[in-house]
């Protein structure tokens, strides 16, 4: 599962970690699982998201093995859901594992669920779960396997949204988040500029005054040592002197670990009312720990303490650079 794109939203996330706890034994195929971890007691739900698939046939199967510790009062929760598109989540659960929430299991379980299928139909398999508002509780998936399915590996290198977001997620939603929206659909009263090309675009809305950090994460991407990164972006923002906007992008690592500092930091921009697109074209490292052969984009947004104050985001590519 290490192409996995591991959310923290809802004071809680996912982590691949080895597994160690006393009141079960060792998961059956190797230490390695995604588990649940939360901030604090008054985490929600949790995501973590599979690579893009294809159905080959017309019903599809997930197994699972996995262990979860609940209470009557107290419930943990897990299941296996099917992504569509970027908000098309599908309504019934491939698998629906909260019956085991309630009690104290002291064993790893085996389960496979069934879905009628379109083949040719691209979808991603979202893993959710809650520790229910118990720090004792846990959940932990150890493998996953699909048939009826096949994995599409592509390297994704440009995103400019016309296809919709299947395979980003919604991080961070401090009240607001981004939505992908159609410019001509737009408030014209806001007088967000239309694009140099194409019509859809990622515009952080807020919900309040009060509104914090809004973040949405890409698709896992690829990475090698000893290469850098060609980061093309195209970029709105709306902010002043006073209250200024703060845009930046940070690297995550697959094991759901976000790097201390953003290694794009747009905020001097952000004291303007921009009239035109912004773009930003230059080389950029990205920081790769040893081993490490995946990564993803984490797009940040502060819109600060000004309700007129809009942020947009149009195309974004990569170009892969080997370094001598």
């Amino acid at each position: 599962m290490d192409e996995w794109a591991l959310i923290n939203m809802n004071s809680a996330s996912f982590r691949r970690v080895q597994f160690e706890n006393t009141r079960v034994g060792a998961p059956p195929e190797g230490p390695w699982v995604l588990q649940v971890f939360q901030d604090n007691v008054q985490s929600g739900s949790v995501v973590g998201t599979g690579p893009l698939m294809e159905a080959t046939d017309s019903q599809i199967s997930v197994s699972v093995i996995f262990w979860m510790d609940g209470s009557v009062n107290f419930p943990a929760q897990l299941k296996i859901r099917r992504r569509f598109s970027f908000s098309d989540l599908g309504e019934t659960p491939v698998l629906n594992l909260d019956g085991f929430g309630n009690q104290d299991n002291q064993m790893w379980l085996l389960y496979t669920g069934t879905a009628s299928a379109i083949v040719g139909q691209r979808f991603s398999l979202l893993v959710e779960a809650s520790l229910g508002g118990d720090r004792n509780n846990s959940v932990a998936v150890n493998k996953l396997v699909v048939n009826g399915a096949k994995a599409i590996h592509s390297n994704v290198t440009t995103m400019n949204f016309e296809n919709g977001l299947l395979g980003w997620s919604l991080g961070q939603m401090q009240g607001g988040m981004w939505e992908l929206k159609n410019q001509s659909h737009i408030d014209p009263a806001l007088k967000v500029p239309k694009p140099p090309s194409g019509d859809m675009i990622l515009v952080a809305s807020r919900q309040h005054i009060l509104s914090g950090i809004m973040t949405i994460e890409s698709p896992i991407l690829s990475a090698a040592a000893k290469t850098s990164k060609k980061l093309y972006l195209r970029f709105w923002v709306r902010g002043s002197s006073t209250y200024p906007v703060s845009l930046s992008i940070r690297k995550k690592s697959p094991d759901g670990v976000y790097d201390e500092l953003p290694f794009v930091n747009l905020r001097r921009y952000g004291n303007v009312d921009s009239q035109n697109w912004l773009s930003l074209d230059k080389t950029i490292y990205v920081p790769l720990n040893d081993g490490e052969m995946f990564y993803q984009l984490v797009i940040e947004v502060d819109l600060g303490s000004r309700l007129e104050n809009l942020v947009a985001v149009d195309d974004l590519s990569i170009t892969t650079l080997t370094l001598s």
